[in-house]
């Protein structure tokens, strides 16, 4: 082990007076610019972080006051220049570098450009703009892209093997360096013009962050947003982005990804959906017939209705229920006038003298007939008072009983005759008699009653002609 020279005691610097001096020396070397990639950032109010290359490290800390004044948010990844100057802290010993401003280097720059493209085509409504489905049925694709690349090779062989039915159209393009952004643009607007694809698929294979820049131009970006056809970005392979991705109708992984997507159906799937699709067909059309052979058999029904023929039927129908309806009533009408013959003949035979004389024949043997059961009767009764007048003159003296006997047998001829209602006609009066063949009261005569008279030896027949009231004179007793 070596030896500490004699005298190195005296010379020897304290902890604090070699730091002074090292922190002196360090500062002496002015202003120093550093550039590397931020690895750490401890989260304080002071920004804390590393700046490191492939060798190196050094502890870096900025104040707040000249953080805020940074146009960009220090980030980790993020290649920096720093502008500062070398410290060390007294208290550990911990060497920093104190830096005053920072900026973004290399591919930090370009980020933070990208960023600020991305806000203001955001703010542009670039990437907000409705996206247009892509077609299930396509049968020709148009591909923006390179024609030595593998792109161009593996879409051709996933569509071939998927659905050779699909052609391609190639609008070749350069997908990096400097003249790429403007290559894809012209290829772009051809493809636009000619309009003869179905879909457009744009797109490059897998490459470095700055292979695929191009397709984070702005001006490509705009021109993919305002494709008139539906368009697929395809650029690089996962996690890679770019801003045609965004502003596309829909976004593929892969190009094959994207070819994929194109040939939706492949060949067995349109078989089999041909098969269906004939076979729905078949339906549709035997549907459509049936209908179009109900419609037309309603529509000749209807014809037929509107036809001379059928009117025809139908008149005649009318007219054999109105035949038949007229028989009927003409029918009726002879029945019914029939009826009213025989009534009115029944009424003529009535009003005939031969049948009013029957008639009247007919009541005078019924009168007769009453007048000999009448006087039948009288007899009987006499009978049996003369028996009983026999009866008392056994009891009285003979010539008395005789007389009185005669006179009152002389009394009771006379009270029979006067019973005759006949034999009031010989004295000169008259029997009048109603239409029923009754004698007639006064309540029952009206103007226009049929009345027959009787008179001794005739029929009298008349019509009131008017009713006037009868009060007989004083001391003769009212008909009962």
């Amino acid at each position: 082990m070596p030896e500490i020279p004699a005298g190195a005691e005296s010379r020897a610097l304290s902890v604090s007076r070699f730091i002074n001096i090292t922190d002196e020396v360090l500062q002496n070397l002015g202003t120093a610019f550093v550039i590397g990639e931020i690895s750490e950032i401890y989260p304080r109010s002071h920004l804390y972080f590393k700046l490191k290359d492939e060798n190196a490290s050094v502890d870096c800390l900025m104040w707040a006051s000249q953080l805020r004044q940074l146009p960009f948010k220090p980030e980790v990844g993020m290649q920096v220049i720093a502008e500062g100057n070398s410290s060390l802290y007294r208290k550990n010993g911990q060497f920093k570098l104190i830096v005053r401003n920072m900026v973004p280097a290399g591919r930090g720059r370009i980020l933070e450009q990208l960023e600020e493209l991305k806000r203001k085509l955001t703010t542009d409504g670039i990437f907000s703009r409705p996206k247009r489905p892509i077609p299930r049925f396509v049968d020709k694709v148009g591909v923006i892209t390179s024609a030595e690349g593998r792109v161009l090779h593996d879409i051709s062989t996933t569509i071939n093997r998927r659905n050779p039915l699909i052609e391609l159209k190639l609008y070749p393009a350069a997908v990096q360096g400097c003249e790429a952004a403007s290559s894809l643009c012209a290829a772009l607007r051809q493809a636009y013009a000619d309009h003869d694809c179905d879909v457009l698929i744009i797109g490059r294979g897998g490459g470095s962050f700055e292979d695929l820049l191009p397709f984070s131009d702005e001006w490509l970006t705009r021109l993919v947003a305002q494709s008139p056809l539906p368009i697929i970005s395809a650029v690089g392979h996962e996690p890679d982005t770019a801003f045609t991705d965004f502003a596309a109708d829909l976004r593929a992984a892969t190009p094959t990804a994207a070819a994929e997507l194109v040939s939706f159906y492949t060949s067995a799937q349109l078989q089999e959906q041909c098969t269906v699709f004939c076979d729905r067909l078949n339906d549709l059309i035997g549907l459509h017939l049936d209908d179009r052979t109900d419609l037309l058999q309603k529509i000749k029904l209807r014809l037929q209705a509107a036809g001379p023929e059928h009117q025809l039927v139908l008149k005649q129908g009318t007219l054999e229920n109105l035949s038949y309806k007229l028989q009927r009533l003409c029918e009726n009408q002879l029945q019914y006038k029939k009826l009213q013959l025989q009534q009115l003949y029944g009424a003529l035979l009535s009003c005939e003298p031969g049948a009013q004389l029957t008639a009247d024949e007919r009541l005078l043997q019924q009168l007769e007939q009453h007048l000999q059961r009448a006087i039948a009767k009288r007899l009987e009764s006499a009978g049996s008072q003369l028996e009983k007048m026999q009866i008392s003159l056994l009891s009285l003296p003979l010539e008395q009983s005789l007389k009185h006997q005669s006179l009152e047998l002389e009394n009771a001829a006379g009270r029979l005759l006067g019973l005759n209602p006949l034999a009031i006609l010989r004295r000169g009066y008259s029997i009048t008699l109603g239409e029923d063949e009754h004698a007639l009261r006064a309540e029952k005569v009206k103007p226009g009653t049929k009345i027959c008279t009787l008179i001794e030896g005739a029929r009298l027949y008349s019509t009131v002609s008017a009713v006037e009231p009868f009060t007989p004179p004083t001391g003769v007793p009212a008909a009962q």
